[in-house]
C-alpha cells in the first residue's frame, strides 16, 4: 500500500512540474524576501554615499563662492566708510552745523556713485546730523542710533557692523561703520547701509542662506525663509526689546530644517520635506554663518527605487515557482529597463551640456558669468605663477548706467549692456577673457599683457565706446565707461588682485568717470 502511494505521488510530479517548483519555490520565499531586503540595503548605502562624494566638492565650493561673494561686497563697503569718516565732510557736520547742508549734498551723490542705499553722519551722542537721505520722508536726521551696535563701537573708536531694520526706511539691511576723527579724538561716527535685496543681487547664494550671530536668516535666496530662526539659535537669548529694536519683530518661527535620518551622513537633512545636503561655514570676523542647501534628490530617489527592487525581488521569490516562464518576463522587463535607461541617459546628458551653459555664462550679455570667471582667474594666478609672464586685471563699470534705466527703461538698459559686450568683443584679442561680474560692472582678464599694454588697450576701447552711439536709440545714446587696472605680481593672491582693480576703479570714478586709472 505505502509503494503504491509513493507510485502515485511520483507520476503527479511528473506530470505536473510546475507543482514541485512551485513547492521548492514556497520554501525559498522567507529567506530570498530577507536577503533581497538586506540586498537593497546595501545599494541604497552605496548609492547614497557615493551621490555625496559627488555633491561634497561643489557644496564646498559653493560655501567658498558665497564666502568669497561675502568679502568682496562687504570690503567695498568698509572701505567706503572709512573713506568717508576720514575724507572731512564727516567731521564739519558734526562740528559746524552750518555745513551741514553741503555734508547732506555730498552724501547724496556718494549714494548714487558707490550703488550703496543710506549715508549718514552722528555725533558723539548718536544723534543723526547728515544723511544721504535729507529732506525725505524717511531722513535719518535728528534721530537717535545710541543703542544701535553699529554706532556702540564706532564710537569706541572700532569699526562697526550690524544687521538691522533701518529706523526710518524699515528696510532691512547691512549697516557699516566707522569712527570720526578730530585731532585724534572720536566725535562721532558715520555708517553707510546696504539694503538686503541689493547684496543679494552681489552675493547670487545659489539654493542657501545666511544667518547672524543670532541665528537669524538675514540673506536667504528663498524670501519666505527670511527671519527665520535656524535650529539651535541663540535668539532667545536676547531680550525682546533689543529683538524689536533690530528685527522689527519679537517672536521667530524655526526654519524647517530636521535630519533626513542617513546613518553616517548628519549633513542629510529634509528642508520642508525635500532631501538637501547642507553645507555650513562660519564668518567669525562678519560674524555671520553660511549655510549652502543643495537639492539631494538622490535620497527619495534611493528609498523609492529600494522599495520598487525589494517588492520585485520578492515577487521573484513567489515567481520562481514558474520557472522559465518567469524568467523570460524579467528578462523582457531587464531590456525594457535598460532601453529606457539608455534614452534618459542620452535627456540627461543633453540638460547637462545646457545646464554648464547657463551655470558658466551670463544670459543676457553671453560673456562669462562671476562664478567661472573667478574659477579662470585662479586657474591663470597658477599658471602664471608656475610659469612666469605677467598678467592684467581691468575692472570696468557703466558710466551713469542708473541714468539709463531711469530714463529709459529696463528694456534699453539691458541692450546697453549688450551692445556695451559686442563693442568691446570685437577689440578682444584671443586670449582675453570679458565676463559680467554683476549689475554694469565687468571683469576683463589679460594674460601674458603687461600693465602699461593693458592700459593702452583699454583706453583704446574705451576710447571707441566713448565715439559709438548704442544702434537704434533716438536720440542718440553714447554710454562711456570707467576702469581700473590692475597687474599681477609674484606670489599675489585672486582677491589682492581683484581688490587692487576695484580700488583703481573707485578712483576712476571718484576722477569723474570715463578714465581709465593704473592701480598704485
Amino acid at each position: 500500500m505505502p509503494i503504491l502511494a509513493w507510485r502515485r505521488i511520483n507520476r503527479f510530479l511528473d506530470d505536473s512540474p510546475l507543482v514541485l517548483a512551485s513547492g521548492l519555490a514556497l520554501l525559498c520565499v522567507p529567506a530570498l524576501v530577507i536577503l533581497s531586503w538586506a540586498l537593497t540595503g546595501h545599494w541604497e548605502r552605496d548609492r547614497i554615499d557615493s551621490a555625496l562624494q559627488r555633491q561634497a566638492q561643489a557644496t564646498t565650493r559653493q560655501m567658498i563662492d558665497a564666502e568669497f561673494d561675502i568679502d568682496i561686497a562687504f570690503s567695498q563697503i568698509k572701505n567706503l566708510t572709512n573713506w568717508v569718516a576720514e575724507e572731512g565732510h564727516a567731521s564739519k557736520a558734526i562740528t559746524t552745523p552750518a555745513s551741514t547742508e553741503t555734508a547732506n549734498e555730498f552724501l547724496q551723490r556718494l549714494v548714487e556713485v558707490f550703488n550703496v542705499d543710506l549715508v549718514y553722519v552722528m555725533n558723539a551722542q548718536g544723534i543723526s546730523v547728515a544723511s544721504s537721505n535729507a529732506g525725505t520722508p524717511a531722513s535719518t536726521i535728528g534721530v537717535n542710533y545710541s543703542d544701535r551696535d553699529h554706532f556702540i563701537s564706532a564710537i569706541q573708536g572700532v569699526p562697526g557692523r550690524q544687521f538691522a531694520i533701518g529706523r526710518t526706511t524699515k528696510v532691512a539691511g547691512f549697516f557699516f561703520s566707522a569712527p570720526v576723527l578730530d585731532k585724534g579724538k572720536v566725535i562721532g561716527t558715520v555708517a553707510v547701509k546696504l539694503n538686503q535685496d541689493r547684496l543679494m543681487r552681489q552675493i547670487r547664494i545659489f539654493g542657501g542662506l545666511v544667518s547672524d550671530s543670532n541665528g537669524i536668516v538675514v540673506i536667504a535666496e528663498n524670501p519666505r525663509y527670511m527671519f527665520m530662526a535656524v535650529p539651535g539659535a541663540s535668539i532667545d537669548d536676547v531680550s525682546e526689546a533689543q529683538r524689536d529694536s533690530r528685527y522689527a519683530r519679537k517672536q521667530f518661527d524655526t526654519l524647517p530644517l530636521t535630519s533626513a535620518g542617513v546613518s553616517g551622513h548628519p549633513e542629510v537633512m529634509l528642508l520642508e520635506n525635500e532631501a538637501v545636503v547642507l553645507g555650513q561655514q562660519a564668518l567669525p570676523s562678519e560674524g555671520l554663518t553660511v549655510y549652502v542647501l543643495s537639492p539631494f534628490d538622490v535620497l527619495q530617489d534611493a528609498r523609492r527605487q529600494r522599495q520598487v527592487m525589494f517588492l520585485s525581488g520578492s515577487l521573484a521569490a513567489v515567481v520562481l515557482a514558474w520557472g522559465m516562464w518567469a524568467a523570460l518576463i524579467f528578462y523582457l522587463r531587464a531590456r525594457d529597463y535598460r532601453r529606457r535607461l539608455e534614452v534618459v541617459n542620452q535627456q540627461l546628458s543633453g540638460l547637462n551640456s545646457e545646464l554648464h551653459e547657463q551655470a558658466t555664462h551670463d544670459y543676457l550679455t553671453g560673456c562669462l558669468n562671476r562664478r567661472a570667471f573667478s574659477a579662470l582667474l585662479s586657474t591663470e594666478l597658477d599658471r602664471a605663477q608656475r610659469y612666469g609672464g605677467e598678467l592684467s586685471l581691468a575692472m570696468l563699470d557703466l558710466d551713469h548706467f542708473k541714468h539709463v534705466n531711469d530714463t529709459r527703461g529696463h528694456e534699453v538698459g539691458d541692450l546697453v549692456l549688450r551692445f556695451f559686450v559686442d563693442v568691446l568683443s570685437r577689440q578682444l584679442r584671443r586670449t582675453d577673457v570679458l565676463a559680467r561680474m554683476g549689475g554694469e560692472e565687468f571683469a576683463l582678464l589679460m594674460p601674458n599683457t603687461a600693465m602699461a599694454e593693458a592700459m593702452q588697450v583699454i583706453d583704446r576701447m574705451r576710447q571707441t565706446m566713448e565715439s559709438t552711439p548704442v544702434t537704434g536709440q533716438e536720440p542718440p545714446l553714447v554710454i562711456t565707461f570707467s576702469a581700473g587696472v590692475a597687474g599681477w605680481f609674484n606670489r599675489q593672491t585672486d582677491r589682492e588682485l581683484l581688490s587692487a582693480a576695484d580700488h583703481a576703479l573707485y578712483e576712476a570714478k571718484g576722477r569723474g568717470r570715463n578714465c581709465v586709472v593704473r592701480a598704485s
